[in-house]
């Protein structure tokens, strides 16, 4: 949408309109996808003519009319009541609260709204913004529960002039003056039949006098009306316009001379044979629609069980259980108080919530849900969420049924069980957490790789001098190497680490496991290995498995200090009577679930919601850094797998669960004995590293690995020190993340310029999706900081080996 909607400018300064703040706080093209996805109708109209001026896509969907159809219509020509518009108000005061109304559809359909109206700037004039909610399927839902209620009571009512043996005709009586309440009309009466004495007579009747009967009698019905009596069984007779009528019967002429244009009849059945009918007459046109005549004809069936008592309670009943099986299906709890709060209908599920919120009662009358009284939440103006025993939530939402007087005749409880919904965003905000955690581990790492990539390089170049204090030093080296464990395993947490995955055998892989094992774990606990005989493919990096089968081993060692027994299990995930049923579990499919399982103390519950969180621990300093189970979940996560621990008075069962892979079989290793360590023969390598402590102790390194070395402080300098001496560079070696030109830039303007020419990839940071697109496409390698000098010697070697063999190629 070109055009801008704004605040009008008396009402902009210090209004807290929510369209306002949005619009003159966005620009336009934000502005035009949440008015454009926007799940609610908005519709921008002209205050004067009230024509569309604006539509978004919702508005065309729910109204059935394109863009084009409706730009220029009037709000009239969709909302057949002018007294809904409101839009004198939205003028007057600027804005109308939510009200409610009904639209007509392109189809000629109706549906209900909840508006919501304010005035705004439109392109440079005043306009009116409409946003629009259907509410129809909410509306048709309370209508019926409210219709279903009212005639509840009325037939309680019948049932209740049965009981106290009232007379046919003073039951007849009350129920005419009840549906002349409740329906469109100004008259109401039953007429019975007696096919023996040929008689037909008004038995109650109720409005404006004279209308069916004649002169005010009953005695010669069946002379002036000439009604056939006719003991065949009709349906529902239903004249909405008399005075359209071809013909009329002396009794239909007699109405329409009273003003009478619409008429219902509904026959009295009784066994299969007519008794009479019941008679509703109106002035207006059409005034009895389809819920009407059923309620009618409801209303009909009653009077006749009036005739029968006992049949009248049976035929109530069965008509009652019907009702109640339809409110049985239905997904949400629905609960019929009448007005003592007493209640009168439930179905299953309304019943169950009932038993968990309903704990104050005055002999059988519902006074409250949870902490609210039953006023309170009928006053509310949206749901209300309450809790119940057993850690349950739900959301209620209590609606008054009142009579036409005024009085309160009922309530209707909707009821519905959030502490699912409650639990699933408890887990999002989890996930988010440990998220924003992960991000800022991983970038603590990149900066401490580099820390130590100095110190262990510094140390290597120590060494080699073979000056004094070489017993230092090793203590250096290897405090530096256990530091870079400390990274692995705060990246790891934060899925930010490199893994190289294969189709791995897992029972083999375990097996190797559980043999190292053996050596590591106390005498007092007995380890043991249910492998099955049957191997189990998974697409994994073997070591990062093993990572994770060592770390929990760990923890059940230090759980059972008495000793005790810890079980390695592995299983194909499709047997759910193995599942603990934990909802962090997935379902039963192509799974292959590691299981450990130990006999130790167990996880205290406040605990049991913390043991992923990284540098959290419940042992003391020397013996912990928190990092093991957040090693865990961080390489489970990264695997797209589910990791599941089940905790109690006996032990803890950790399940971590890897998608299966079928078809593979197991192939023989060939070890190769170690090599010595290669050496340069005087090649040129740009180094670029941008910490010049590291760029140093690297130069001296490389440099004494038998290689010439260029070096540059960023990939800009790179660049430049590369086009100098174009000709005389083997490979380059860059840092990934630097200031100016970064890693990732250099390496694509240097394969524009030499395709072949080897290039590696460093980085204390882990490669994100473009590095690693960059290694797809041919960047030769990468290595992770802090490397060893072994390391960065064979990925050097494997570098330069790979340009002299393109060297020595023939040409095409």
């Amino acid at each position: 949408m070109s055009s801008r909607l704004e605040a009008p400018p008396d009402e902009a300064d210090g209004a807290e309109e929510p369209v306002s703040e949005l619009v003159s706080s966005r620009s336009e093209g934000l502005y035009r996808g949440l008015f454009e996805h926007a799940h609610d109708a908005i519709l921008v109209l002209d205050p004067d003519g009230e024509r569309v001026l604006e539509v978004n896509r919702r508005a065309c969907e729910l109204y059935g009319y394109s863009r084009e159809q409706f730009l220029g219509l009037s709000i009239r020509d969709m909302a057949p009541r002018p007294a809904d518009h409101k839009t004198e108000e939205v003028i007057r005061v600027g804005h109308v609260d939510t009200f409610e109304t009904m639209h007509r559809r392109a189809d000629g359909s109706n549906m209900y709204l909840e508006v919501n109206g304010a005035m705004v700037d439109f392109d440079g004039r005043p306009a009116i913004l409409s946003i629009n909610r259907d509410v129809s399927a909410r509306r048709e839902a309370e209508q019926e529960l409210v219709r279903f209620n009212r005639r509840l009571s009325m037939s309680k009512t019948i049932d209740g002039a049965v009981v106290r043996g009232e007379t046919v005709r003073n039951v007849s009586a009350e129920a005419v003056e009840l549906l002349c309440s409740e329906l469109d009309a100004e008259r109401a009466s039953v007429v019975m039949y007696d096919f023996d004495a040929r008689v037909a007579w008004l038995l109650a009747e109720t409005g404006v006098p004279g209308v069916f009967s004649a002169d005010g009698t009953d005695s010669s019905l069946l002379a002036q009306w000439r009604i056939e009596l006719d003991d065949e069984v009709h349906d529902v007779e239903y004249v909405p316009d008399l005075g359209a009528l071809e013909s009329l019967t002396p009794r239909r002429q007699r109405l329409l001379e009273k003003g009478v244009h619409s008429v219902l009849t509904v026959p009295l059945v009784f066994h299969g044979r007519r008794l009479g009918e019941l008679n509703l007459a109106s002035r207006k046109f059409d005034a009895f629609d389809r819920p009407s005549r059923d309620f009618a004809r409801a209303m009909a069936d009653d009077l006749v069980v009036a005739v029968d008592g006992a049949q009248s309670r049976e035929a109530l009943e069965v008509e009652r259980e019907r009702l109640k099986s339809i409110l049985d299906h239905l997904p949400e709890g629905v609960v019929l108080l009448d007005s003592e709060a007493r209640l009168s209908l439930a179905n299953k599920i309304g019943r169950d919530y009932l038993r968990t919120l309903a704990h104050d009662s005055d002999g059988g009358a519902i006074r409250a849900l949870g902490h609210y009284s039953l006023e309170e939440l009928a006053d509310a103006v949206e749901r209300t969420e309450i809790s119940g025993s057993g850690n349950r939530y739900f959301s209620v939402q209590v609606l008054r049924v009142d009579e036409p007087g005024g009085r309160t005749s009922g309530y209707v409880l909707v009821l519905r069980d959030t502490t699912d919904d409650r639990e699933i965003q408890a887990k999002v905000r989890e996930h988010d957490r440990l998220a924003a955690v992960g991000q800022l581990a991983a970038g603590i790492a990149h900066d401490f790789n580099n820390l130590l990539q100095t110190v262990s390089t510094c140390v290597e170049l120590a060494l080699e001098d073979d000056g004094a204090g070489r017993e230092q030093l090793e203590t250096i080296r290897d405090q530096s190497r256990r530091g870079a464990l400390l990274i692995r395993q705060i990246l790891d947490f934060s899925r930010r680490s490199i893994s190289t995955r294969a189709p791995t055998d897992l029972r083999e892989l375990l097996a190797s496991v559980g043999a190292m094992l053996r050596h590591s774990i106390p005498e007092s606990i007995s380890v043991g290995l249910n492998l099955g005989t049957k191997p189990l493919f998974a697409e994994v990096d073997p070591a990062q498995i093993q990572q994770v089968v060592t770390n929990l081993c760990v923890n059940a060692r230090d759980a059972m200090p008495r000793g005790g027994r810890l079980t390695i299990s592995l299983f194909p995930h499709d047997e759910p009577e193995r599942d603990h049923g934990s909802s962090r579990s997935p379902e039963p499919g192509n799974w292959v679930a590691i299981r450990l399982t130990d006999t130790g103390e167990g996880i205290p519950d406040d605990v049991l919601p913390h043991i992923f969180e990284p540098f959290f621990t419940t042992k003391t300093p020397d013996h912990g850094t928190g990092l093991g189970l957040s090693q865990v979940y961080g390489i489970v996560q990264q695997h797209e797998g589910c990791l599941d621990v089940d905790s109690h008075t006996k032990g803890t069962v950790v399940t971590a669960y890897f998608k299966r892979l079928d078809g593979f079989f197991a192939k023989s290793r060939s070890s190769r004995p170690p090599s010595s360590l290669p050496r340069g023969n005087t090649q040129r390598v740009l180094l670029v590293e941008d910490d010049a402590v590291l760029r140093r102790s690297l130069e001296r390194l490389v440099s004494r690995m038998g290689y010439r070395v260029l070096v540059a402080a960023d990939g800009e300098e790179g660049m430049r020190v590369f086009n100098e001496h174009r000709d005389d560079i083997d490979m380059v070696l860059t840092d990934m993340v630097m200031p100016r030109v970064g890693g990732v830039e250099l390496c694509r303007r240097i394969r524009e310029q030499a395709p072949d020419l080897p290039v590696v990839i460093m980085s204390g940071y882990p490669l994100e999706q473009e590095g690693r697109k960059l290694i797809s496409e041919g960047v030769n390698d990468w290595i992770g900081k802090p490397f060893s000098k072994e390391q960065i010697a064979r990925v050097l070697a494997k570098a330069v080996d790979k340009r002299e063999r393109a060297k020595g190629e023939p040409e095409p």
